[in-house]
């Protein structure tokens, strides 16, 4: 009988261990998946998160989430697939707008000359922070590391290329839930979780209460289905004639295809001027993005010709007179909005780097509304999503998240020059595509405010960047 040398032996035994490891780390990794998951397809349900008990409860879960996850990995002792090094610069950014807000919440308003006093029918209120809000704005830090510690987790657990695959699919099936949802509701009965509706009435708001919010949900599905369709094209012009045929790319084009006609239906059912646009310059720039990773000008053939054609059958066959018809209506609406943005600027011109603290836009706007902005209405946001940061958080500070967002961005788009394996390009491509949506509907809404459309674009943006730090080649976990 001959044995094994010593060396062997111990090489074995290590090797064990690494997979045991790994294997471990795998399951952590797919539990959380789930978790994530989760989150993004619970957040819309009530009333897309949008109250401030429901922004605390969901940072709550995502706090909880992220510490359970490292203590787990710290007592098996894994690596991180990411590690903080990896994550320094983003890490400091975020906590720059942390000190941000931090700083004003504390009381240092006398020295600066805003120590007020509010005479009210029960009493007098001290005011002595740059904040005029500082409840809100302690929501407002709770909410940002939130959002943070969701990105962390989501590219640790997404450093698999498998899984990011299944985090768009899964995506995309919540948002077509949620569309279906709307179309029922507003045909059997117009109501909003079975109450009826305060606003929007003959309009699809799903559990969104505001129509805007949900076409912007309804145009992120949309894009991720227009990337999965095109990739799924792309994919045949690479085929060869002996290759024979690809094994579920018929039912998957179906699958894909009709996605998009549904929801560009429930989009034109929310009446959304700007979400029609922004899902039709995200679908078609994520549509073509793909195609360019076929075989040139015929993959973008056979990809633009019948998305195009279907979404035109669609615009002509479905219920999109009432849209039409407010898109003819814009010069009011304009008119006011163009009052509103001049005015916030002029917020922003009194403090233009403290600003007025996070999430005080509703208290502190009455200090320079006038008409011609109109006196019937609460203006409770900004309605641009750019404009609401810096004035709440002043230009440099409120300059932070957009700068890295739009960081990120550019390191995907980088990336995606050089990606060949759909596993990899499809989330890229999803990530600056919903990037690019997002961006244009922030400039006329407040729609990546609402805590169910920020989880779930950055859970697609997550995918995007996992594929800096874990392209495809790398290992299972």
């Amino acid at each position: 009988m001959t044995s094994l040398p010593m060396e062997n032996l111990n090489q074995t035994s290590r090797r064990t261990r690494h997979t045991g490891a790994r294997s471990g780390q795998y399951a952590i990794n797919r539990a959380y998946f789930f978790v994530l998951l989760a989150l993004v397809a619970l957040a819309p349900l009530p009333l897309a998160s949008n109250r401030p008990v429901l922004w605390g409860v969901i940072a709550v879960i995502i706090g909880l989430a992220c510490l359970s996850y490292v203590l787990l990995l710290a007592w098996r002792g894994e690596p991180l697939r990411v590690g903080i090094a990896r994550l320094k610069w983003p890490a400091l950014a975020m906590g720059l707008v942390a000190v941000a807000l931090l700083l004003q919440v504390l009381p240092f308003g006398a020295w600066f000359g805003w120590y007020r006093t509010l005479d009210l029918p029960a009493g007098s209120i001290v005011l002595d922070t740059a904040s005029v809000a500082p409840g809100m704005t302690w929501l407002m830090l709770t909410r940002q590391l939130a959002y943070a510690l969701f990105v962390f987790l989501a590219i640790q657990v997404l450093a698999n290329s498998r899984r990011r695959r299944l985090m768009l699919d899964g995506l995309l099936a919540i948002v077509m839930a949620y569309a279906l949802y709307g179309m029922i509701a507003l045909h059997s009965g117009d109501t909003v979780l079975g109450m009826d509706k305060w606003a929007y009435h003959g309009m699809a708001t799903g559990t969104f209460v505001n129509r805007n919010s949900f076409s912007t949900f309804l145009a992120m599905g949309t894009v991720i289905a227009s990337v999965q369709f095109a990739g799924r094209i792309s994919e045949r012009s690479h085929q060869h004639a002996d290759d024979g045929r690809i094994v579920g790319n018929a039912g998957a084009l179906l699958f894909y295809g009709l996605s998009i006609l549904f929801l560009l239906m429930a989009i034109l059912a929310t009446q959304s001027r700007m979400g029609l646009v922004a899902a039709i310059i995200g679908a078609t720039l994520g549509l073509f993005m793909m195609a360019s990773k076929g075989k040139g000008l015929r993959s973008a053939i056979l990809v633009g010709v019948p998305a195009l054609a279907l979404a035109g059958l669609y615009a002509i066959l479905t219920s999109g007179e009432l849209l039409f018809d407010r898109l003819l209506q814009t010069e009011g609406a304009a008119s006011d909005r163009t009052g509103l943005y001049a005015q916030v600027l002029d917020m922003i011109a009194l403090r233009p780097w403290t600003g007025w603290g996070g999430g005080s836009f509703e208290a502190a706007f009455p200090l320079v509304h006038q008409l011609p902005v109109s006196a019937d209405y609460v203006w409770s946001r900004a309605h641009n999503t750019y404009l609401a940061l810096w004035s709440e958080l002043g230009i440099i500070a409120g300059s932070i998240p957009i700068l890295l967002v739009a960081a990120g961005f550019v390191a995907i788009a980088i990336r995606f020059r050089g990606s060949r394996s759909r596993l990899d390009t499809a989330p890229q491509a999803a990530a600056i595509a919903v990037t690019v949506t997002s961006a244009v509907h922030s400039l006329a809404d407040f729609s990546m405010e609402v805590a169910a459309n920020t989880l779930i674009f950055l859970a697609i943006l997550a995918c995007g960047l996992a594929t800096i730090w874990q392209p495809i080649r790398q290992g299972k976990p």
